[in-house]
């Protein structure tokens, strides 16, 4: 495990949540040559990552890979979190242990390959509130539009979807049963679709926030698992 190494001004910016200056202060000390140079840049990786600049937080974490082999775990998580999956999968690849098997789970997500991380996260007996199924919440949008917000816990806009499904379908039927076929013609493609084809979008647009929300919680509680050993304490 990394050990624990605090330099001063540096991590008391850090701590104080002042991460433009505490990145600053930490290249400077990689300029002059103080500290542990790839305890530096952990932490300037982890000052981007809580920043959420995910690219140069995964570039610096593999630079202290060499002396703290951990560090791969933290750039796989911020390729992921910065939509590398691929990379970050290629990252742990064949890596069985605990940590290894967390952040390929969480990369299988990320990439919709949900069968292949619930394989995952079972054989560490874990069950993370992910939406597996969503196809058959995309399902229930198309045969009963307004029901699958219902089932999100998005009851307003469940409510909302079902009263505007009604109205355009409601809007159709008048038009057959008058046979104004003409106006028919133009009122489904921009109106009945646009309601129908809507809601269906917003439940898939749903289920990735959710499981985004998911996946960043697990990611920032192994980050911080990680780096606590190298962090200042009020950090952790």
């Amino acid at each position: 495990m990394v050990a624990f190494i605090l330099t001063s001004l540096g991590d008391a910016l850090l701590s104080e949540g002042d991460l433009f200056n505490a990145i600053t202060e930490y290249k400077r000390q990689l300029f002059r040559g103080e500290g542990n140079s790839e305890t530096v840049l952990l932490k300037i990786g982890y000052a981007y990552y809580v920043r959420r600049k995910y690219d140069y937080a995964a570039y610096y974490f593999s630079l202290s890979r060499k002396q703290f082999p951990e560090a791969v775990y933290l750039q796989a998580i911020a390729l992921i979190k910065g939509n590398d999956g691929p990379t970050a999968l290629y990252l742990v690849e064949g890596d069985t242990s605990v940590m290894g098997r967390w952040v390929r789970a969480l990369a299988f997500v990320s990439l919709g390959r949900y069968k292949r991380a619930k394989t995952v996260l079972d054989s560490l007996g874990v069950n993370p509130p992910i939406r597996w199924n969503g196809r058959v919440y995309v399902a229930l949008s198309y045969l009963l539009p307004g029901s699958e917000h219902l089932l999100l816990g998005r009851y307003s806009e469940g409510i909302k979807t079902m009263v505007a499904n009604l109205l355009a379908f409601g809007g159709a039927y008048y038009l057959i049963k008058r046979k104004l076929y003409y106006d028919l013609v133009l009122y489904v493609p921009t109106i009945l679709l646009r309601f129908y084809e809507g809601g269906v979008s917003r439940v898939k647009k749903h289920i990735a926030e959710d499981n985004t929300r998911v996946i960043d919680r697990i990611a920032d509680s192994l980050v911080t698992k990680i780096m606590a050993p190298v962090l200042p304490p009020s950090t952790r």
